[in-house]
């Protein structure tokens, strides 16, 4: 009897000291314990956790990850701290690229592109030692174009073109649903006041609503269209859509103009 319970102690002895052991290696070389049990999470920065008898490995979204003990939390946020925006290409000797224009971003006003081919050279360093290409941060949404402002990368910014036939046929579509006649009969003698500096006006008047599409620099122009449509009535929209303004009145409270991005190209 005495014998059997001896070899039970020694079994759970030795059971305790492979648990120690994989929760020591697991924590000294930062990787995932060899006895765990996988739980997803949903949202965050946290993909999931490695949760073995005595640490957690948690493995963030952007692939990174960090073991801790049970008692610890972490929540990957070291992942976006920036350590540092370079531009490696500038440390090469002798560097030379293809002389295109190389798009790494679109924010959907606007596109964004180095002067050449050269992506994998403009990285972001977090404080955690992770590294990757400005690329792949933009698209995961773990930086800004103002961070790339901050630590001076160099950058083509090209506002995207407005495909007008498609933003008049969505707004048309707006002036044709509702039961509201605005009283608006001046507008074209407001934009023509100074047309040298009027790059592009269209109006289309319903009995229902009307739209105005204008791109101006005169500012006297847009005050005067302001003032002359009624910022009062439910109906009235206003929405600036690159270097265009577009006005909308046709009694719809809620109306929502951002899809109009939807006709940039």
């Amino acid at each position: 009897m005495k014998k059997g319970i001896k070899i039970i102690l020694e079994v759970v002895f030795l059971v305790l000291i492979l648990v120690l052991l994989d929760s020591v290696q697991a924590k000294i070389f930062n990787t995932r314990p060899i006895i765990r049990v996988k739980e997803n999470v949903d949202g965050g920065l946290v993909d999931y956790v490695n949760k073995g008898l005595l640490v957690k490995n948690y493995v963030c979204t952007d692939g990174t990850d960090k073991t801790v003990f049970l008692n610890k939390k972490y929540d990957c946020s070291d992942s976006v701290k920036i350590k540092e925006i370079v531009d490696t290409s500038k440390d090469e000797k002798d560097f030379a690229c293809d002389e295109m224009t190389e798009e790494f971003y679109d924010d959907g006003s606007y596109k964004y592109a180095y002067s050449c081919v050269k992506s994998k050279y403009v990285l972001v360093r977090y404080k955690n030692g992770f590294e990757e290409t400005v690329k792949d941060a933009l698209k995961k949404g773990k930086i800004t174009i103002e961070d790339l402002d901050n630590y001076n990368i160099e950058y083509i910014k090209t506002a995207k073109e407005i495909d007008l036939t498609c933003l008049k046929s969505f707004l048309g579509g707006l002036i044709t649903t509702e039961k509201v006649m605005p009283k608006v009969e001046k507008l074209k003698n407001i934009i023509s006041v100074s047309l040298k500096k009027v790059d592009y006006s269209y109006i289309e008047k319903d009995k229902l609503g009307i739209y105005v599409i204008i791109k101006t620099s005169d500012t006297k122009v847009i005050n005067a269209l302001e003032k002359y449509l009624d910022k009062n009535n439910q109906g009235y929209h206003k929405y600036n859509l690159n270097d265009y303004t577009i006005y909308v009145e046709n009694g719809f409270s809620d109306l929502d103009l951002e899809e109009s991005r939807s006709c940039l190209k």
